[in-house]
């Protein structure tokens, strides 16, 4: 997934060169998990050669283009869907299939609509309150710790703060397709 993100990022700059490199390796290692290894990795690379003089079907290039979503969450759901496959010719569908999906995710233009921008300002406002939820639950745990004279209070205060601002995955979705999709 991360070299997904960075081939995402060089596209996004323009600079096709690393974008292609980084997804050739994303894809690499797509491809290299559709491949069952065997008993002790002893029959993956006998797998990948027979692989190795297979064509790629034009039937799972097709379906997976049409597939794809640009969305780093759909990368990351295809990447999870690929399983090793024993068969040459299951394996080969599998990582051609998956392979242009994650391409055309990766290499689609970059396009918001209006709602979900909406819906990214809407969670950032969110997320500021949270930030400033956060800051009073600590001040009254210092508060607290000042007034009873035991320091140790800070530490309930300070976790629950902390464990208020990481528990948000709504947020944490929409900031990381916002920075999919190259908004600030």
């Amino acid at each position: 997934m991360g070299h997904a993100w960075m081939a995402r990022r060089a596209y996004l700059q323009g600079n096709y060169y690393w974008a292609l490199r980084s997804l050739g390796r994303a894809l690499h290692y797509v491809q290299d998990k559709s491949v069952h290894t065997g008993f002790m990795f002893l029959s993956h690379d006998s797998r990948e050669e027979a692989i190795a003089r297979m064509d790629p079907p034009l039937e799972a290039v097709v379906r997976g283009m049409d597939m794809a979503v640009s969305s780093p969450d759909f990368v990351r759901k295809c990447i999870i869907k690929v399983r090793p496959r024993r068969n040459a010719k299951d394996a080969m569908y599998e990582a051609t299939l998956y392979s242009s999906a994650i391409f055309a995710s990766v290499f689609t233009s970059p396009g918001t609509t209006e709602r979900f921008l909406s819906d990214y300002r809407r969670a950032v406002r969110r997320r500021r309150l949270r930030w400033l939820s956060a800051a009073g639950t600590i001040a009254l745990s210092i508060l607290a710790a000042i007034m009873f004279d035991s320091p140790i209070i800070v530490v309930p205060g300070t976790v629950m703060a902390a464990a208020f601002l990481a528990i948000d995955p709504h947020f944490h979705r929409l900031k990381g397709e916002a920075e999919w999709f190259g908004v600030r």
